[in-house]
């Protein structure tokens, strides 16, 4: 009878208990967002992301059997928000539904970079390799952009950076960007 009451002490305990690994598992709501709101933060449609989940999916998936493991849907939304705005401190903590560290946010924006360059890269980013198509491009770029003899573009982006020294070496006034914060200009 006293074994009784104690499996029963034991039970009522464990169910009064959260497991640690539920608390902790990052949710992300982000498909919850508006159309417009989701563009903002992602810079593509919901559509877009859903698809370009599934094509990077079997690239990301978690190694490891743990509950708490951030999903590929967290990861590449994580890194799409950088990819969007060139840094990851502000926007991912405060406008999006995903608590992160700045150690994990890190890390997903590196997975996922390289996951997308060597799994996707190829099929998506091509130049024209016949004089035909390179013509072609060239027009159509002209008639959107009014540019001639243009093939394509890059986009750059500004990422944040803590002020350097001025040690002789570098110059602090080098790095401050037009909008007055220390940043470089990379090519994502």
């Amino acid at each position: 009878m006293m074994a009784l009451l104690f499996i029963l002490a034991l039970a009522q305990q464990d169910a009064r208990r959260v497991p640690r690994n539920i608390l902790n598992i990052p949710r992300c709501k982000a498909f919850d967002f508006s159309d417009e709101e989701f563009i903002n933060n992602f810079r593509l449609s919901k559509t877009l992301a859903f698809q370009l989940i599934e094509e990077i999916k079997p690239f990301l998936e978690p190694k490891t059997t743990r509950k708490d493991a951030l999903s590929t849907e967290i990861k590449l939304l994580c890194a799409l928000n950088f990819f969007a705005f060139g840094s990851y401190q502000k926007k991912v903590w405060n406008d999006l539904p995903i608590l992160m560290s700045r150690g994990i946010v890190s890390h997903s924006i590196r997975e996922v970079s390289k996951a997308m360059s060597k799994n996707l890269l190829q099929k998506y980013v091509k130049f024209p390799d016949d004089q035909s198509a390179e013509k072609t491009l060239k027009e159509e770029f002209f008639k959107c952009c009014g540019l001639e003899g243009v093939l394509g573009t890059v986009d750059c982006t500004h990422v944040a950076i803590i002020a350097p020294s001025n040690d002789g070496y570098q110059h602090e006034s080098n790095y401050v960007n037009i909008r007055g914060w220390h940043s470089i200009n990379v090519q994502l």
